[in-house]
């Protein structure tokens, strides 16, 4: 399963719970650089 199919998964469980008002989901390579400076959780891809 590739990481695009699993964000979407990940968003669509989220929005069955009520909780997509809560979150910001973001895809992106960390080695680019993290742009967040008030995050509260990070959740990496192993």
């Amino acid at each position: 399963m590739n990481i695009n199919r699993m964000c979407r998964i990940w968003r669509k469980n989220v929005e069955r719970i009520g909780l997509a008002s809560r979150l910001t989901f973001k895809l992106r390579d960390i080695q680019l650089g993290f742009d967040e400076t008030d995050a509260d959780a990070l959740f990496p891809r192993w």
